[in-house]
């Protein structure tokens, strides 16, 4: 809202962003990096976080003590986008397993979840599993693997679902590829259709090197994720691509400035459903071991 204090005008950061979409205004830069308290982050590892789009509920991986496997996947809550997130718990036993689970991804309607996980079954290294709830007040359903539509037998992590729900972005090593790892999408028609072939984003996003762990703004419109390309700060940034329309072609990709990125590692990047915090995984000085950060605009 808007309130005049003493002959100064003074506009939340609500009214802003809502300004911003109406006039199409470019929104700042993101500034202000924070690590997540001790009710996220542990002095084990922590990343891959992602938020509902009601902002209540975040979702990461762990090798914390206490776990399934080597990484879970666990939850942190709270009542509103105003409050502290909450202690984080383990999703339990429908959702990881002895193996590696990590990198989720929630929809929109908070209803399906979908990670990435090298547990007994799986067709390769790593392949795209898929779990769903009746309501966001019911428990995760067993996950399910997504089939060899979306999996082979290499590496397949890193998804992030659009805000619609129809199309799936996720990282994979299958040949063909640019590099090490290239980022992929998946369309289906609606919500209730089944996945399509992935295609390569091609050489304007992807690079010889590792591009990992894209994640989708709710417009559709940028994309963001880490790489070990050359143009960094360290080893591992993040970047990000943008196109002016969901059927125009991706931008030449950019490297975030700081505090986004640093001489540190980077990885996992998140941005949430209102295009103003972004999140992100770094063992840059002041965490243990690779803790959850995030920054505003």
């Amino acid at each position: 809202m808007m309130k005049g204090i003493g002959g100064i005008l003074v506009v939340s950061t609500a009214a802003l962003f809502l300004l911003a979409c109406e006039e199409e205004l470019p929104l700042g830069n993101f500034d202000n990096a924070v690590r997540l308290s001790n009710n996220v982050n542990s002095i084990a590892s922590d990343a891959g976080a992602d938020t509902s789009s009601d902002h209540k509920e975040l979702y990461f991986h762990s090798d914390r003590t206490g776990g399934n496997g080597g990484f879970d996947i666990h939850v942190s809550v709270r009542a509103s986008s105003a409050d502290a997130w909450g202690v984080a718990t383990n999703l339990g036993t429908a959702i990881n397993s002895a193996s590696d689970d990590r990198g989720a991804t929630i929809s929109g309607d908070g209803l399906t979840l979908i990670f990435g996980s090298d547990r007994a079954g799986s067709m390769g290294l790593n392949d795209l599993y898929i779990s769903s709830r009746a309501s966001v007040l019911d428990p995760w359903g067993s996950a399910t693997n997504m089939g060899a539509t979306l999996n082979t037998t290499g590496d397949e992590s890193g998804p992030s679902i659009s805000d619609d729900g129809l199309t799936l972005f996720f990282h994979s090593d299958r040949p063909g590829g640019q590099g090490s790892t290239d980022i992929y999408s998946s369309t289906r028609a609606s919500t209730s259709d089944p996945w399509g072939a992935p295609s390569n984003l091609g050489s304007t996003v992807n690079s010889a090197d590792f591009d990992n762990a894209p994640s989708i703004s709710a417009d559709g419109l940028t994309l963001y994720f880490h790489s070990t390309r050359a143009g960094g700060q360290g080893q591992h940034d993040t970047w990000k691509s943008e196109r002016l329309s969901s059927s125009d072609p991706w931008g030449a990709p950019e490297a975030m400035p700081t505090p986004v990125n640093s001489s540190s590692i980077e990885t996992g990047p998140s941005i949430t459903s209102d295009d103003l915090t972004l999140y992100f995984a770094s063992d840059r000085p002041g965490g243990d071991a690779r803790d959850i950060w995030q920054v505003t605009r």
